[in-house]
Formats: structure tokens, sequence, C-alpha cells
């Protein structure tokens, strides 16, 4: 899948739509499945820490929650970072 680049706008998966009304959304790019930030987020010793529930679509167009899980602000920075340089 290396190199496809895909219109957002022309995608086949619903989670692109909820894409365009909630910034907090990142969808997967290529199934119904996306990542769903929280706005509010909490500091520990290490850092801050994120929650983000793990989202699908099914084929009837509702959306429901598989997991949720809470990871670091600064490990999605440095791995995010990490896959720039390379590019």
């Amino acid at each position: 899948m290396e190199g496809v680049v895909k219109n957002k706008k022309e995608s086949k998966f619903p989670a692109y739509k909820i894409l365009e009304r909630d910034p907090d959304v990142v969808p997967c790019e290529i199934s119904s499945r996306y990542l769903k930030f929280s706005k509010e987020y909490y500091n520990l010793k290490k850092g801050k820490l994120v929650f983000v529930d793990v989202m699908t679509v099914n084929d009837k167009g509702e959306h429901y929650k598989l997991c949720e899980m809470s990871v670091s602000l600064e490990d999605l920075e440095k791995i995010i970072g990490s896959r720039t340089e390379r590019q």
C-alpha cells in the first residue's frame, strides 16, 4: 500500500465522513475504522496521557467503540516525528 494516495472525499469508507465533521478523528486509510482522540489529557510524571477510542462503522452506518487506549502524547509525537524524518 506504500505510495498509494487517495482523495479523502472520494473514499468509500464512512470514517472519512466523520473526519470532515470532527477534527479529533483520524480515519484508517483502508477500512471503516478510525481513532477518536479525547479533548482532554492527563499530566503524569512521565508526560501527558491521552485517551483514544478505536472506533468502527458497521454496514448499517452505526458507529461503535472497539476498545479504548491510553497513550503517551510524547510517544505519539516521537513516532510521528521519526516517520516524517524518513521521508
